[in-house]
């Protein structure tokens, strides 16, 4: 699923009914699913995408819940090593104590394009009303300033940063081999992208796997295991190929090789 814990300086305060009326201004048709007295669950529900099971129909929907107390470094350790949209991301997170959770619930029969909107837009409008300091996604392994994802808020979801995550690692004692891999694509019902490479320039290799996945968040599941995608220029061909990513958490991804004598490992 899509989670995002929100980090504030100053314990926040929630006006449901300002959430709904922006995320509705986004999004449409957002109705606020009412609680127990004094609970402090936020969960709003989208009417126009409902999943039809064998009990019933299902809305999709977007809760803001409490989170684990605690910000540390140790507990976000594996974002921050990742975070290549914010800078000094520990000494930022080290400045903030309160935190909330913005996940999808009873989503994933959605179009991965639908869950992203959906999501992004309740999440848009709990950052712009409730202003966090940082926003940590956990399904994509990064810290971004809170200013920082409102800044893109006029670009698709999957393009917001923070939505999706390009890793990057070297492998010691390979000869220079690198591997890149995307998070955040998977969450979504899709493969997640990895190219495992040497000798590229690792920018232009980030930009070809965010370029490959807003395609298929656009698209869907278009590209097949064995067919090729334009490498970093036209007149390269890129074979794809679904395999177990080599990087954790393990789960079937898209590869993109790109050939000899660029391609790492022995292939």
């Amino acid at each position: 699923m899509q989670m995002v814990e929100l980090l504030y300086r100053s314990p926040p305060t929630f006006d449901r009914e300002a959430i709904r009326r922006r995320a509705a201004q986004l999004l449409g048709d957002v109705r606020d699913m009412p609680g127990k007295p004094g609970d402090k669950a936020l969960i709003f529900v989208h009417p126009a995408h409902v999943t039809q099971l064998e009990d019933g129909q299902v809305p999709a929907q977007t809760a803001i819940l409490e989170a684990t107390p605690g910000v540390t470094a140790e507990r976000y350790a594996e974002e921050l090593q990742q975070s290549w949209s914010c800078e000094n991301a520990a000494a930022l997170i080290a400045q903030l104590q309160h935190t909330r959770l913005v996940t999808e619930l009873m989503a994933r029969w959605q179009q991965p394009e639908d869950r992203a909107r959906l999501f992004h837009g309740v999440l848009q409008a709990t950052v712009e009303i409730t202003r966090p300091d940082a926003l940590v996604f956990l399904h994509t392994q990064q810290v971004i300033a809170a200013s920082t994802y409102l800044e893109d808020c006029d670009r698709e979801p999957i393009l917001r940063r923070g939505s999706l995550n390009v890793r990057f690692f070297t492998i010691s004692d390979s000869g220079g081999d690198m591997i890149m891999d995307t998070r955040g694509m998977h969450e979504l019902g899709l493969h997640d992208l990895q190219c495992h490479y040497r000798n590229l320039d690792p920018n232009e290799v980030a930009g070809k796997l965010r370029d490959t996945a807003a395609y298929l968040v656009e698209n869907g599941p278009v590209i097949k295991s064995g067919e090729t995608v334009e490498g970093l220029s036209p007149d390269e061909k890129w074979r794809c190929q679904f395999e177990e990513s080599l990087l954790e958490p393990k789960r079937e991804i898209l590869d993109l090789n790109p050939g000899s004598p660029n391609a790492g490992g022995n292939r």
